[in-house]
């Protein structure tokens, strides 16, 4: 994964190792956000080692740091799901 700065060109690159396989990431505004990037991302990695996968929730705002959680699945998700997030106040 990947974070751009469009304002100063930067980058944070998040690797994902040897037989990790990210999806489509979602983002998910933080609760009373005001700024552009405070929330989650939500990725789900699939382990090809393992044949298994997880939802890992990390800090869109530093991809350095480690995820705020990781939910292991039951079993692996396949490849380039995509999803979307609709807040609970939509509907």
């Amino acid at each position: 994964m990947v974070k751009y700065d469009r304002r100063t060109g930067a980058r944070q690159l998040r690797p994902a190792g040897n037989g990790q396989l990210p999806s489509e990431a979602v983002f998910v505004q933080a609760q009373d956000a005001t700024d552009e990037d405070a929330g989650y991302l939500l990725t789900v990695v699939s382990d090809l080692n393992t044949d298994s996968s997880r939802l890992l929730v990390l800090d869109a705002s530093d991809l350095t740091v480690p995820p705020v959680a990781t939910v292991h699945l039951p079993r692996r998700v396949p490849a380039m799901i995509h999803g979307s997030w609709i807040p609970d106040s939509a509907f």
